[in-house]
């Protein structure tokens, strides 16, 4: 027997029953159509109970396989064993998803910001909870990474969201201007990426606080990766003062730091420091 709803999405079939004096019991195949590339997803459940007196109140089908899905071009997203689709009397309920998030270590590298040496692939491993799988849009974390080929500054996405939904982004999610793709209007609801609105920015040791043993850093906001790559801009005032820099034997202060990309180039990068000579005066 083979049940389908939700237009064809999710589509549930019934199998190897057996029936009892009070209950019956079967096994269950659940396939739900993946709206991120269109491939199909498929759980299983065994000996679930159907009751004479009060049918089936709830049952879990579990993930069959793990399975990788390209999310955009710069990501990947792999579901876990432990995932599970609950399915209840009114059909599909709701998707607990085990997964991890994967970036393209081709472009991102996971690094330690107190030293600048590079980890190893930069993943995150989540659960949550799926009411609707077509509107896939949920907060996230990305640990410390930089861009390779740019080592003068790290990355650390505290509270990110991975929009792949097409009717709605994360809330305070803009696009800046002349921005490739057609995401304009309405159209930016189009939009696929990791978007940070808090963020962290290291410096690499180059600026490093000759005072402390931690690296220079500040908030950042407004930063996201996509197809196109990394695109943010970062701007910073009062980084490092005059007695907690040092060029040489010279101490030196950053007054402000700019960093800008754009679709995975580098835009712009300034500093604009003071350095304190021997003669005790402050140059520009």
């Amino acid at each position: 027997m083979g049940v389908s709803v939700f237009d064809g999405a999710y589509s549930l079939v019934v199998y190897e029953s057996a029936v009892y004096s009070d209950h019956a019991e079967f096994n269950a195949f659940l396939t739900i159509t993946n709206p991120l590339d269109g491939k199909k997803i498929r759980f299983h459940a065994s000996d679930v109970t159907y009751s004479f007196s009060g049918g089936i109140s709830s049952f879990r089908l579990e993930l069959t396989e793990s399975i990788k899905t390209n999310l955009f071009k710069h990501a990947s997203l792999i579901w876990k064993t432990g995932t599970y689709a609950q399915w209840d009397c009114d059909g599909f309920n709701h998707i607990g998803l085990n997964a991890r998030l994967e970036l393209d270590s081709e472009n991102f590298v996971q690094v330690n910001p107190f030293t600048g040496e590079e980890t190893g692939s930069i993943q995150n491993d989540f659960f949550i909870t799926l009411k609707d799988i077509n509107n896939f849009v949920f907060d996230i974390s990305i640990p410390t990474f930089k861009i390779r080929g740019f080592d003068e500054a790290y990355f650390e996405f505290n509270h990110a969201v991975l929009d792949c939904s097409d009717s709605r982004n994360a809330p305070a999610f803009q696009l800046p201007k002349d921005y490739p793709g057609g995401y304009e209007g309405e159209m930016a609801k189009l939009w696929r990426g990791v978007y940070a609105n808090e963020a962290k920015v290291y410096l690499s040791k180059k600026f490093q606080n000759k005072n402390s043993y931690a690296p220079v850093s500040f908030a950042a906001k407004g930063l996201f990766i996509d197809d196109f790559g990394f695109t943010g801009v970062i701007e910073a005032r009062n980084v490092l003062s005059i007695g907690d820099g040092n060029i040489g034997s010279w101490p030196f202060s950053i007054d402000e730091f700019s960093l800008g990309f754009f679709v995975r180039f580098l835009s712009g990068i300034r500093a604009q420091r003071r350095c304190k000579t021997a003669w005790n005066r402050l140059s520009p």
